[in-house]
């Protein structure tokens, strides 16, 4: 693997591992891991903790991840791309770990101080297709896409050269 080609995937762990450790401050602040909380709960140091609990668990979870991967990498360099994506995985994995932890906090506080949720005002829409409701782009859109894929894929080979004869007299 090349050192750019290292650079790019550990860049994308970093950015996903911030995305992770920062995602419980982005959206609505009266939502917290789904637990819909009144106005006057943003101001609870429980809230707050458990917020900030969420984010230095998830941040120590990639730096863990991160570091093994490192060392994993320095041993079998050949396999960086297989020991970077499954770092990657196995960070989303941990990170859910933690959300579902501070979701089960966020309903044993929502419990104990007896909050009621406002009832919303909001309206959503339904992205779901159903059986009442019809999908937005049809199969023949789809199949579109694959018969540009399929037609380009000569193309392909005939950019990079490939040769089937020399791929196979290497492997003897």
């Amino acid at each position: 693997m090349t050192q750019e080609q290292i650079i790019i995937i550990s860049s994308s762990y970093l950015m996903i591992a911030l995305m992770l450790c920062l995602q419980v401050y982005i959206g609505l602040q009266t939502v917290l891991f789904g637990i819909v909380l009144p106005e006057e709960a943003l101001k609870d140091p429980s809230v707050r903790a458990i917020r900030r609990n969420y984010g230095l668990l998830t941040c120590g979870f990639a730096v863990v991840i991160g570091g093994a991967c490192l060392f994993w990498l320095r041993q079998q360099p050949a396999r960086g791309l297989l020991i970077l994506t499954s770092s990657i995985l196995l960070l989303m994995i941990a990170s859910s770990f933690a959300a579902r932890l501070s979701r089960i906090s966020a309903q044993h506080l929502k419990a104990a101080r007896g909050w009621k949720a406002v009832v919303q005002k909001k309206r959503t829409a339904s992205l779901t297709a159903g059986r009442m409701h019809s999908p937005v782009l049809s199969s023949w859109w789809y199949s579109a896409n694959a018969g540009v894929i399929v037609a380009m894929h000569p193309l392909g080979y005939c950019q990079v050269g490939y040769d089937s004869t020399s791929a196979a007299s290497r492997k003897l």
